[in-house]
C-alpha cells in the first residue's frame, strides 16, 4: 500500500459530534492529510441513514473534501467479542472454524452476522491456533451501506472500533505485557478496552440514556468495575496502566480523578493531529487514527465487515480445476486447428516481414556510415586541438624570472602538418646572450617540443638593462617526448 495511492477518509460519529481523518494508506504509516470535528445539528438523527448520512455529505462539501473512498467503524456495543481457541489447521480454513464456534455463542443465527476475525496465536508449525472473533448482525451494516449511499461515498471497509483503539494505542505509548485499560469516552457511552502488547484482550462497553448522567462519576464506576474484573482472573491481574481518550471534552477531568480514586497512573492519549477548530479535542482522533493505522496492514490483520475473511471449499477448488482442465483442452484445441490453417499464411507474412527488414537494415547501414565519417571528422578534429592555457602556463614556468629576461610578443599558430599539432614563437628581451641560452636549455630539458629554433640574436646598446633581443619558434608535436618517456 504505497503513499501514492488515492486518499482516503476514516470516518467515525457519536450523538453529537462527527469526526473525519483525510489520510494517505502507507505501509508503515497514514499520511494525515485533514482533520474535521463538527457538532451535529439538532435535527440530525445517528441511527436514520438518511440523516446521517445527509450531515456528512454537507460537511465534506463545506470543507471542499472530494475524497470518496470511505472506512468506518462498528462499537463495542453492537459487536460481539470472542477469543476463540480452534483446532490446529491452514489459514485458508480458520473462517469456517470461526463461524462453527461462533454459531454456539451468538444470541442470534449465525445467518444473520458478518463475521471476521484476527489471528491472535499460531504453533511451530504455523498453523493457527487462536483467534480473536467479531460478530455483528447484517442489519447494521447494511445501516452502514445506506449511511455511505447517502453521503455519496464508497465504503471501503467497515472496521471494529475496539481493535482500532488497540492499534492507535500501540502506535502512541510502548505497550509491555502487562495490561492497559483504554477508555474510549463518547457522547453517550463509555468503552472501556484491555489491552496488552499482544494484542486486544476484551472489551466493554455502557451507554449512558440520559444526556444529564454524571459522566465522570459513571465513568469512574466503570472503571472500578473493571479492575475487579482483571484482578479477578488470574491471567489479566492489576492494570499497570489507565489511558483516556475520546470526544466528550471531559478527559483530562476523568483522567485526573481516576489517577486519585483508583491509585493506578492515568493519562490522556493525545496523538500527534492540530485541532481544527476550538471545539474539537485531538484525542477525540484516536480511533479514527487507529482505522487509519489498520489500512496499511495486510488483508489478514484487519477487521473487515464489508468482505470478511472466507475459508476456501476444497470441492469449489476441485469443480475449478477441472473446469480449468477442460478449457485448457479446449483451448490447445483450437489453437491447433487455427496454426494448421494459417501456416502458410504466416510464412509468408514472415518472408514480406522480412524482405522489409533488410530494406530497413540497408537504409540504417547507410546512415550509420554517414555517422561513422562525421565521428571520424571530429576525432581528427580534437586531436589538432591545442590546449593553449597549459602551452602558455608552461611557457611561463620555464621562462626565468623577469630581472632575467621578459618576453614581449608570443604568437601561437595551430599546424596541419602530419604529426604536427602548433607552433609558438616567442618575440622577447634578455639581460645576456647567456640568459638566452639557459632558455633554449631549459625548453629543451623539458622534452615537451618537438624542435626549438632559435633566432638571430641581437643586442640592443640603447637598452642598458636588457640588452640582448631573442627570437625562438617552438613546435608542439602530436605527442610530446616527455610523454613517450612515461
Amino acid at each position: 500500500m504505497l503513499l501514492s495511492r488515492k486518499k482516503l477518509l476514516a470516518v467515525d460519529w457519536d450523538r453529537k459530534s462527527l469526526r473525519i481523518i483525510v489520510f494517505h494508506p502507507d505501509l508503515t504509516a497514514p499520511k494525515i492529510v485533514n482533520v474535521i470535528h463538527q457538532l451535529l445539528n439538532e435535527n440530525v438523527d445517528i441511527t436514520d441513514a438518511e440523516s446521517i448520512g445527509s450531515f456528512i455529505r454537507q460537511t465534506l462539501d463545506e470543507h471542499n473534501i472530494k475524497t470518496v473512498g470511505a472506512i468506518f467503524a462498528v462499537g463495542r456495543e453492537r459487536a460481539f467479542l470472542h477469543h476463540l481457541n480452534i483446532p490446529a489447521c491452514p489459514e485458508d480454513q480458520v473462517a469456517n472454524l470461526v463461524r462453527f464456534q461462533l454459531a454456539q455463542e451468538l444470541p442470534f443465527a449465525i445467518e444473520e452476522a458478518c463475521v471476521d476475525y484476527i489471528i491472535t496465536a499460531r504453533n511451530e508449525q504455523n498453523y493457527v491456533t487462536d483467534v480473536l472473533a467479531c460478530a455483528i448482525r447484517t442489519g447494521t451494516v447494511d445501516l452502514l451501506k445506506d449511511v455511505a449511499r447517502v453521503a455519496n461515498l464508497k465504503l471501503i471497509r467497515i472496521g471494529l472500533r475496539p481493535y482500532a483503539n488497540y492499534l492507535a494505542t500501540k502506535n502512541l505509548i510502548e505497550l509491555t505485557d502487562e495490561l492497559v485499560l483504554f477508555v474510549n469516552q463518547r457522547a453517550g457511552e463509555i468503552e472501556i478496552d484491555a489491552v496488552r502488547k499482544s494484542g486486544l484482550i476484551f472489551s466493554r462497553s455502557v451507554g449512558l440514556a440520559d444526556e444529564n448522567t454524571d459522566v465522570i462519576g459513571q465513568t469512574i464506576l466503570q472503571l472500578k468495575r473493571t479492575v475487579q474484573i482483571c484482578q479477578a482472573d488470574p491471567k489479566l491481574g492489576v492494570p499497570e496502566k489507565i489511558v483516556i481518550a475520546g470526544s466528550s471534552g471531559l478527559e483530562q477531568q476523568i483522567a485526573e480523578r481516576a489517577n486519585k480514586e483508583l491509585n493506578i497512573s492515568t493519562e490522556v492519549l493525545e496523538p500527534p493531529i492540530d485541532s481544527p477548530d476550538e471545539q474539537a479535542f485531538s484525542w477525540a482522533f484516536i480511533t479514527l487514527l487507529g482505522l487509519a493505522s489498520e489500512h496499511s496492514l495486510p488483508k489478514i490483520g484487519q477487521f473487515n465487515f464489508i468482505n470478511p475473511k472466507r475459508s476456501t471449499d476444497p470441492q469449489a477448488i476441485r469443480a475449478r480445476q477441472i473446469r480449468l482442465a477442460v478449457a485448457a483442452v479446449a483451448l490447445v484445441m483450437i489453437l491447433g486447428i487455427v496454426y494448421s490453417h494459417s501456416l502458410i499464411a504466416d510464412k509468408q507474412l514472415e518472408y514480406a516481414k522480412l524482405k522489409s527488414i533488410d530494406k530497413k537494415k540497408a537504409r540504417e547501414l547507410r546512415r550509420f556510415k554517414k555517422f561513422q565519417n562525421q565521428i571520424e571528422s571530429i576525432k581528427e578534429w580534437n586531436q589538432r586541438k591545442v590546449n593553449w592555457l597549459d602551452e602558455i602556463r608552461t611557457i611561463t614556468e620555464l621562462m626565468p624570472s623577469n630581472d632575467q629576461a621578459y618576453v614581449r610578443s608570443m604568437v601561437l599558430v595551430e599546424n596541419k602538418k602530419p604529426g604536427m599539432l602548433a607552433q609558438i614563437i616567442i618575440d622577447g628581451q634578455a639581460k645576456s646572450s647567456k640568459v638566452v641560452d639557459q632558455i633554449l636549455q631549459s625548453f629543451d630539458s623539458s622534452g615537451r617540443y618537438s624542435e626549438i629554433k632559435p633566432g638571430k640574436q641581437i643586442p640592443r646598446e640603447q637598452a642598458t638593462q636588457y640588452p640582448e633581443s631573442f627570437k625562438i619558434r617552438l613546435t608542439i608535436a602530436k605527442k610530446h617526448k616527455s610523454d613517450k618517456t612515461k
